[in-house]
Formats: C-alpha cells, structure tokens, sequence
C-alpha cells in the first residue's frame, strides 16, 4: 500500500487533520463483523499503531493494515459502522479522514472525539451528553449549552474535592436525594458532606467496638 502524507493542518481553520489508508475489503469485513455483535458497546474506537489501525468496541478487537499518519485515539459512535457500509466505498482502497471534529470515510462524516485514550473519549461524551440533556430542560429560560457547559468547568475543583474514583453509586444516590431537596434549597454538594460525616461517625464508632 503506498505511503502517502496525510498529517497535515488545516490553515483555514488552525485545526490538524490527519488520515490513513486502508484496504476497503478488509475494513469491510470488520465493520461487518462490529454491526453482527448486535447491542453491547455505544463506541468505536480507531487507533493506528506500528502500520496496522486498531478497530475496538467493547470486549472486541480488529486490525487492519494501513498506511498514514493517526496520533490519537478516534472514537465515534457505533452507528458509523452500517453508515460505512451503506456507502459506496472505492473497490481497493479507502481513506479515512479525521478533521475538523468529524471521521471521514471517503466523503462520509459523523461526529468524533479525539483524544489519548479511549475511556477518556467516552467520558467526555458522557459529559456532552449530559451537558446537552440539562440545556434542553433549561432552554425555556435562555439557557445554553455552553453556559452549562461553563457551570460544569466551574464545579470540577469542588466535584474533584467531594467524589473519589469509584463513588458512582454515591453519585446516583446523592442525585436521587438532591431532586427531593432541591425545592427546599439543599445543594448536592451539602448532602454529599452529610454522606461523608456519616461515614466517618461510623469508623469511629467502629474503632471503638474494637
């Protein structure tokens, strides 16, 4: 397959592009193969490494040979992978194309996250997705996506302080609370000092059964 530059900027804009060709009869096959799985994983994730690009979705894996330039980890929904094949992809080879916040396979588009890992990507949808979500509900008062988006940049030192690492459960019981509450003025963050006291009465009070 030959070489090709493809790691380029795009000077309109400021933004990277960059690209990878790949034989379309074996993309073919593993996005077939991805859209047999059925329901599981949401994502797709595109890495390059060492000539090969890396297909991943949930548990599963597929590598195709390439050829280009990929710094980061792509990962874009899953329904790209029957948008691709409804396509008309080139007999022999295909390229794919990351630029501007879209993957492209030949001259089709969907939105992508890029980023160094793959949990990260899905994490930052995650957040999108809610950042969408409370936006919509407050619409009818002129409130935009950004400016949640900006409330939520604000409370990630005090989200970083209260919450650890595996406190989801936590997190949904808190959320659960706080709907019951809020009408009342409690804040979250307030519950979740309640839930941390509680705790540590609880050791305490086991330290001394000892």
């Amino acid at each position: 397959m030959p070489q090709i530059p493809l790691d380029f900027l795009d000077t309109a804009n400021g933004r990277s592009s960059f690209a990878l060709e790949v034989e379309t009869a074996q993309l073919v096959q593993a996005l077939k193969r991805i859209v047999a799985q059925g329901k599981g994983a949401e994502w797709i994730h595109l890495q390059y490494r060492l000539g090969l690009l890396v297909l991943s979705t949930g548990e599963a894996t597929f590598e195709l040979r390439a050829a280009g330039s990929w710094p980061h980890v792509i990962s874009v929904a899953k329904s790209w992978a029957p948008a691709v094949l409804r396509f008309a992809l080139p007999a022999e080879v295909t390229l794919l194309r990351a630029e501007n916040g879209k993957l492209f396979a030949q001259d089709l588009g969907v939105a992508c996250l890029a980023g160094a890992d793959a949990k990260d990507n899905e994490a930052i949808a995650e957040r999108q997705k809610h950042v969408s979500a409370a936006a919509a509900a407050l619409n009818r008062y002129g409130v935009t996506a950004q400016e949640v988006e900006q409330l939520v940049g604000e409370a990630d030192g005090e989200v970083a302080r209260l919450w650890g690492p595996n406190d989801d459960k936590a997190i949904r019981d808190v959320a659960n609370a706080w709907q019951c509450l809020a009408p009342y003025g409690v804040e979250a963050s307030a519950i979740r000092r309640l839930l941390v006291r509680k705790s540590r009465d609880l050791w305490k009070d086991s330290q001394k059964v000892r």
